[in-house]
Parts: C-alpha cells; sequence; structure tokens
C-alpha cells in the first residue's frame, strides 16, 4: 500500500522518473494509520510494484482520502469540447456520436463531483438546520390547522369549478408550456444574477450562457408544441379523462367515453390538506423509483439506446436538455405520471401541483446551477443538478431523476 502513498507525493517510481502529485495537501502514511517503516526482512525497503497502476490502486488510493477526511474530493477534469452538430443544428455529446465509445460504458472510478469550474460556498451548517426546522414546522402546522385550512379549500374548489378556463379539457395540457416557460424565465434570473453558482467555467458560460440558448429555446419550443402539446390537445378534445374516485358511477355512465370534449368531469369535493401536500409528493415517488429502471434500461439495452440517445446530444449541459427528447420517450414519461397520480387517486389541483412540482425537479436538474439554498441541500433524499451533471457526464451512475435512495440502494450513486 506503500506505493499508492508514495506515488500521490511524489516519490520516484519504479522507472527511475520523478511521481507527479495528482493533488495537495494529501495526508501522511502516519496519519493514515499505515506503518511505512515496516518492510522484508533485513531492513531493506519493500519492493516496489511495477510502475503501471490500474483501477484498482486509483480505488483505494479515493477510499484512503475520503476516509482520512483530509483532502476534499477534487472535481474530475470536463469532458471533451470537440462535438459534431447535427444535421438539426444542435451539438452532440462526443461520448453519444463517437462509435467506439458505448452508452453503457462505465468508468473505472466513478466521479465524487461533477465536472465544474468552481464550487460555490455552502450555505452555513446553522442555517442549515434552521431552515429545515422552519420547513418541518410549517408542514405540521398546515396538518394540524387542516380543520380550518380544508373549508376553505372547498370554498376556493367550488370557486374554480365554475371557471371556464378552468373546467376546460386542455387546461392540464396548456399548463405544461406555460409552467415551463415560468421556470426558464426564473432559472434565467438566476443565471444571470448568481453567475457564481453557474457549474460551468466562465469561457464555457460565454459560450453556452443564458443568452445563447434562448434563440435555440424558441425554436425547441414550436417544435415541442407540435410533437407533444398538439397531439394531447387531441386527445383531450377525443377522449375523455376519468380517474378513480373523481365521479361517481352515474356520472360515468352517462357521459360517452368518445366524443367532442368541452368540459372535464371535476368532483364536487375540495381537495384536503393532505391531498395537495403528500398526494404529489408520493406520485414524484413511484415516477422515481419506476423511471430508475427505465432510465437504466435505455443505457443498458442495445434496442433502446436510440430512444434515449437524443437526450445526451449536447456539448454542455442547460436547462434547455430537458426537453430534448423524442417522440417515444416524451409518451412514455407523459403515461407514466400519469399512471403514477392514478395510483395515489390525486384529486385534480393535486395533479396541478403535482405539475408544477414535475417540471421544477425537471428543470432544476438540468440548470446547471448549484444554489446553496436548492431543495437538495434542505432535503438530503433529493439529489439536486450535481448528481444529474454527473451523469450527463459519465452516463453509468446517477438513474434516478429525483431521489437518491434508488441509486444508493443498487449501487449506481456517484456519491
Amino acid at each position: 500500500m506503500e506505493h499508492v502513498l508514495a506515488s500521490t507525493v511524489g516519490a520516484p517510481q519504479a522507472s527511475g522518473r520523478p511521481g507527479q502529485p495528482v493533488a495537495t495537501g494529501v495526508c501522511s502514511s502516519r496519519k493514515l494509520g499505515l506503518d511505512s517503516s515496516s518492510g522484508p526482512a533485513g531492513g531493506s525497503p519493500r519492493p516496489r510494484p511495477p510502475a503501471r497502476q490500474g483501477a484498482a490502486h486509483r480505488r483505494l488510493l479515493l477510499l484512503l482520502r475520503r476516509r482520512s477526511r483530509c483532502v476534499p474530493p477534487t472535481p474530475l477534469r470536463p469532458a471533451p469540447a470537440a462535438a459534431r452538430a447535427s444535421v438539426f443544428g444542435r451539438a452532440k455529446n462526443p461520448v453519444a456520436t463517437d462509435p467506439s465509445r458505448s452508452w453503457d460504458f462505465a468508468p473505472p472510478l466513478f466521479p465524487v463531483a461533477p465536472p465544474m469550474g468552481r464550487t460555490p460556498s455552502p450555505i452555513a451548517w446553522r442555517q442549515l438546520w434552521a431552515a429545515r426546522a422552519v420547513l418541518v414546522a410549517a408542514l405540521a402546522a398546515l396538518l394540524l390547522a387542516s380543520q380550518v385550512i380544508d373549508p376553505a379549500l372547498q370554498l376556493a374548489w367550488t370557486w374554480l369549478r365554475g371557471q371556464p378556463w378552468y373546467n376546460s379539457p386542455f387546461f392540464e395540457t396548456l399548463q405544461v408550456p406555460v409552467v415551463s416557460f415560468a421556470l426558464y424565465l426564473g432559472f434565467n434570473a438566476v443565471a444571470a444574477a448568481w453567475p457564481e453558482f453557474d457549474m460551468r467555467d466562465e469561457s464555457d458560460q460565454r459560450a453556452h450562457g443564458a443568452l445563447a440558448h434562448q434563440g435555440r429555446a424558441v425554436k425547441e419550443a414550436s417544435w415541442d408544441f407540435f410533437s407533444y402539446v398538439l397531439p394531447l390537445l387531441v386527445l383531450d378534445t377525443c377522449t375523455r379523462k376519468f380517474y378513480p374516485g373523481w365521479v361517481s358511477r352515474a356520472d360515468w355512465q352517462s357521459e360517452p367515453y368518445f366524443g367532442w370534449q368541452t368540459t372535464r368531469l371535476l368532483p364536487e369535493a375540495g381537495p384536503t390538506v393532505f391531498d395537495l401536500l403528500f398526494k404529489p409528493v408520493a406520485a414524484l415517488l413511484f415516477y422515481d423509483a419506476v423511471f430508475y429502471f427505465l432510465h437504466n434500461a435505455f443505457h443498458r439495452v442495445s434496442a433502446l439506446k436510440g430512444v434515449h440517445s437524443v437526450h445526451h446530444e449536447h456539448v454542455k449541459l442547460s436547462w434547455t436538455t430537458t426537453n430534448q427528447l423524442t417522440v417515444v420517450e416524451r409518451v412514455s414519461l407523459v403515461l407514466l405520471a400519469n399512471e403514477a397520480l392514478k395510483l395515489v387517486q390525486a384529486h385534480p389541483l393535486s395533479r396541478n401541483v403535482f405539475v408544477v412540482l414535475f417540471l421544477f425537479a425537471l428543470a432544476e436538474g438540468h440548470c446547471n446551477l448549484d444554489l446553496p439554498w436548492g431543495v437538495d441541500k434542505l432535503c438530503p433524499l433529493y439529489t439536486g443538478a450535481r448528481a444529474h451533471v454527473t451523469h450527463h457526464d459519465r452516463f453509468a451512475c446517477n438513474f434516478a431523476p429525483f431521489f437518491a435512495h434508488m441509486d444508493a440502494l443498487f449501487g449506481t450513486s456517484s456519491q
């Protein structure tokens, strides 16, 4: 084990050439609990192994560094910047376009941090736990005051049911582009106001910054309308949505399933505090668990790699990558989200809350912003942008889109 430590601090190798240090502040062998004076009988120094060091040596070195807690994990070098443009004008990831590099390629050493130019200072430990305590107290207060809040929610729901715009069969479909555009403006404003939180270096930000994506975003938004919104609008017009627990059996039998739909069959009972707080989160957990296996199959199964490869055709990750999907993948994600909402029997208003949370989580995971007050800092179970940036750089880790427990259980986490 001495040769591993010797190579890190610049000791000569077996070939006689001086070693190059890989990190500053590496712990000594004594601090790591190793006896560097021990050797073969007779006092002669322990023979060094050949100069070639494989993946096992690097894993051992990383383990020693992480266990010693003397050197923080250093970010890996970013992927090569050279890339080729597709026929649609999109810049492609060199790993995705090079036939010699497989989609399911697994690096010998998973990164401990995504490639980035600089790391923002985290918020203070006391402030973090204070914010968590405030959130838990707010949730507890809402649950305790549910007897007062639920009647108010019923009044608000009665008013919403009478509004033509909310009663329209197209409301849920049109909510997606409206919320996406609002998130686009919000993340661009944050990136412009706090560029120090961007996980790309300064040259990258100038070349692929928020302003550089605006023209491309308009083109992609037009394509998304025809490939995603327009087919769903046709389905909303021709088919009637029915979900368990929404309407009575008599209403279900009195209305034809196919036909020209002008209104939605909405229940008279309004949602409760529990419906708005926990059912959208439960649907996200179900979606995250199922999508983990689906996403893993997209990367591992040869027949499915073409379905997901478009999502990785980029040079640098940005929020516009969220909608960079094939039609097959987009439809599968929509169906999976609907099944998750059906499983928890979400109220129509809970579905609207789910759409906001779902789109925010997708955009936040692709925005390349490591915010010190982000959701991943407040909730340790949440992955955040750093984990998804690592997935887009290395492919073989962090398959779950929102939460970290699935990758931790199946050994595919980069942390």
